[in-house]
């Protein structure tokens, strides 16, 4: 099992630099990004592709883990490069500072070759409601 961790920093400007830093920017199926280093990682440029989408992840009225199985059929364990997800504001939580002050962990895992791929998210303080994201998972 593969599993690949974003935490919410601080708030959605920092998410977005976590992201870009440690898994790059998807841009019409390219990718331009930097290692740790600040030069470009040429493994993430040639040959990728994104599956995006929305993910709802409902807590109900408390609880600490939420799964969502989503379909793929070209997502596979060695094809897999990284993701990144953004909060989208819900009915139950229109201020996007509560996804930052839940302190939600999302996780990517249980890659089953192009079948289906397993999105997790986790409040370790508990939390109820319904969270949105949006995902990009780069192939």
């Amino acid at each position: 099992m593969t599993t690949r961790f974003l935490t919410f920093i601080d708030n959605a400007i920092q998410l977005v630099t976590a992201i870009a830093s440690s898994a790059g920017i998807a841009d019409a199926n390219k990718i331009v990004a930097t290692g740790v280093d600040g030069k470009i990682d040429a493994s993430l440029i040639t040959g990728s592709a994104v599956i995006s989408g929305t993910a709802n992840f409902d807590f109900g009225l408390q609880g600490d883990t939420v799964v969502s199985v989503i379909s793929s059929l070209v997502l596979t364990s060695a094809n897999f490069k990284g993701v990144s997800f953004i909060p989208i504001a819900t009915a139950d939580h229109t201020d996007l500072d509560e996804y930052a002050v839940e302190g939600l962990l999302l996780a990517i895992e249980n890659i089953i070759d192009s079948t289906s791929f397993t999105l997790r998210c986790t409040a370790p303080e508990l939390t109820s409601g319904i969270f949105s994201f949006n995902y990009r998972i780069i192939y």
